[in-house]
C-alpha cells in the first residue's frame, strides 16, 4: 500500500493574494499549436525557424480584471435588449486580447503586429489558439515559475 502525501494547508494573507495578481501580470510564454495540436513554427527576424509563442497574462491579473470590468460596464450601458451572441463573443475576445502582451506570429512571412485588432482577428480565424490561450490564462499554476 502506498502512502498518501498530505499537504499542510496554507494560511491566507492579503500579501499572498496580491502576489498572485502580480505574478499573473508579468505573463508567461505559451507555445502556439496548430489545429491538430502540433507545435507551430514561425521564423524570427533572421529567417531561422523558431517556436511560435504568445505571452499572456492571467485572469487574476489587474489587466484582465480591468478588461472584465470595462466589458461589464459596456454591457450594463447597452442593456440586455441590445446584446447578441456575436457581441458577447466580441466582448470575450476583447478580454483575451487585453491579456496578450506579445507574440511572434507571422501571416506567411509577414509579421502580425500584436495589437487588439490583430489579436481578435487571429483568435476568430483560429479558435484553437483562443482555446489554448484561455486555458493558460485560467490556470494560476502556470504563473508560479
Amino acid at each position: 500500500m502506498s502512502e498518501i502525501e498530505i499537504k499542510a494547508p496554507t494560511a491566507f494573507t492579503i500579501a499572498g493574494a496580491r502576489a498572485v495578481a502580480e505574478r499573473e501580470e508579468k505573463g508567461v510564454d505559451v507555445n502556439i499549436r496548430d489545429e491538430t495540436g502540433e507545435m507551430m513554427l514561425t521564423t524570427d527576424e533572421s529567417g531561422a525557424l523558431v517556436q511560435a509563442t504568445a505571452t499572456v497574462l492571467g485572469k487574476f491579473s489587474a489587466t484582465y480584471r480591468k478588461a472584465d470590468q470595462a466589458v461589464s460596464d459596456t454591457m450594463l450601458r447597452k442593456r440586455a435588449t441590445d446584446l447578441t451572441a456575436e457581441l458577447l463573443e466580441n466582448y470575450e475576445l476583447s478580454k483575451i486580447a487585453a491579456c496578450v502582451s506579445g507574440w511572434n506570429l507571422r501571416d506567411g512571412v509577414k509579421p502580425i503586429p500584436c495589437d487588439k485588432f490583430n489579436i481578435i482577428t487571429v483568435l476568430k480565424a483560429a479558435p484553437w489558439i483562443r482555446r489554448d490561450l484561455e486555458a493558460v490564462m485560467g490556470d494560476p499554476g502556470r504563473f508560479l515559475a
